[in-house]
């Protein structure tokens, strides 16, 4: 039986601007410690501090910086702690994906029939090794890590029945929701560069000493990926080129203000594309070698371009905790299969109040939780290898069939090796529309140029 299309557009629009208000509400609570206005005692007590490592640290510089580091860490843990009504802003997101998922349900049901996704043998593939990595989490650690798990492949819940969401129209709705969070983003970074906590320090093109801007994504880098993501989502939704413009620039010094490498990569790599990048001409193909110049000059430079002359270690960190995951492994099954879902969340750490500092925390015998700063790191513990290689070739295949969003994917795919996509609201949920585009009815994959954005 088929129903009218027009309700569920509305309710595309509804959900287009609760995503954008849940990205907000997520970090509002860090933010308003961090400036001061909430909580300002610990604001105040932290700047104390850092006074008073500046003076310890003339005296012994070898001690005060392992006091210091510690310190500094057990004071983050202070301004990213929730608690009383605050829960409610963090379970924002939860609640708006929840409620999305609840209606694609209730639409399948009504139109009756198989959605369209779940007809792609890949994607059936990927949930057989989740259903088996949710019975062995169940069996082993209880239902409460088990959810965490499953709370991070939320995304192939949004991809399985969203397809009434991921047309163009709906997407467009969407791009002008989220590239208002960015401008929302960019009037809050005055008062935070000014009066926020200095947790995050950098000095973006080494001209200027601030701290890192963070806004409510809760990370630097977590600003900087979800502000490129913007651009390109934007860009692909066929916006006017005027308005494409502002928010190109808004996203890039979003990007700057973050002092975030990989954020600096995307911006350079999505910029041309959506610029330049989609024409064919022999002209437009000599460019690229232009686009790669210029990443090959920032990747060199990225110290002195974010003022963070450790950066890379940031890089062999990432490499240094999926070296701890492999050391870690028993078996060649816990390498295949993973050893069920939760055991590669944050989520799960939260929960069982982790050290988020520690490589890897027990959660059972022989068995440990992993700190997951990206996404392979965050699918490898829980659905092994073959998930985490079913996972990636979806990703790919999807590029591949979506041209006009695939500028989002490419930047998505490279952005997973620092961010763990399943557990990055709005991105995750933005993952999910891109899986239901590919594998639905969408309405057509004709990529946008930007001498053509805005015309019928």
């Amino acid at each position: 039986m088929a129903i009218s299309h027009s309700p569920y557009r509305r309710l595309a629009l509804v959900f287009g601007i609760a995503v954008a208000v849940a990205t907000l509400l997520n970090g509002t609570s860090f933010w308003l410690k961090r400036v001061g206005w909430l909580q300002p005692q610990l604001s105040a007590e932290y700047r104390q501090f850092m006074q008073q490592a500046g003076s310890a640290a003339a005296a012994d510089p070898a001690q005060a910086v392992a006091t210091y580091l510690e310190t500094r860490n057990a004071y983050r843990d202070r301004f990213y702690d929730i608690d009383g009504i605050w829960v409610l802003s963090k379970l924002a997101k939860d609640v708006v994906i929840a409620a999305f998922v609840a209606v694609g349900i209730f639409y399948w049901l009504k139109i009756g029939g198989v959605p369209p996704p779940l007809r792609d043998w890949l994607l059936l593939a990927l949930l057989a090794v989740l259903t088996v990595a949710l019975s062995r989490s169940l069996w082993h650690y209880g239902p409460l890590v088990a959810m965490a798990g499953l709370r991070s492949f939320s995304f192939l819940l949004i991809a399985i029945v969203g397809t009434w969401a991921a047309g163009l129209r709906e997407c467009r709705w969407l791009a002008t929701s989220i590239a208002a969070v960015l401008l929302i983003q960019l009037l809050l970074a005055p008062i935070e560069l000014v009066h926020g906590a200095d947790l995050f320090t950098g000095a973006p093109l080494g001209v200027w000493k601030l701290d890192r801007l963070v806004g409510t994504l809760l990370q630097p880098t977590s600003l900087g990926t979800f502000a490129v993501v913007a651009m390109a989502w934007y860009a692909g939704s066929d916006m006017p080129a005027p308005r494409l413009l502002v928010v190109c620039a808004v996203a890039g010094a979003l990007v700057v203000a973050s002092a975030s490498g990989t954020a600096l990569a995307l911006y350079v790599l999505a910029l041309g594309v959506v610029l330049y990048g989609r024409s064919t001409s022999p002209a437009s193909r000599r460019r690229w070698w232009v686009i790669g110049a210029v990443l090959t000059v920032l990747a060199v430079n990225l110290p002195l371009l974010t003022g963070r002359l450790d950066i890379y270690d940031s890089l062999w960190g990432r490499l240094d905790r999926a070296s701890a995951y492999l050391v870690d492994l028993d078996s060649v099954l816990d390498l295949l299969a993973g050893r069920g879902l939760g055991v590669g969340t944050n989520v799960a750490m939260n929960l069982l109040r982790a050290d988020a500092t520690a490589a890897v925390t027990p959660v059972g015998e022989g068995v440990a939780i992993h700190f997951a700063d990206s996404t392979a790191l965050m699918m490898l513990p829980q659905i092994g290898l073959v998930g985490t290689v079913l996972f990636y070739a979806l990703l790919i295949r999807i590029a591949r069939r979506d041209r006009r969003y695939r500028v989002v994917h490419v930047v998505l795919l490279l952005a997973s090796v620092t961010n763990n996509l399943g557990e990055f609201f709005p991105v995750n949920f933005l993952l999910g529309l891109l899986i239901a585009r590919a594998l639905g009815p969408a309405d057509t994959l004709r990529a946008p140029t930007l001498s053509s954005a805005g015309r019928p």
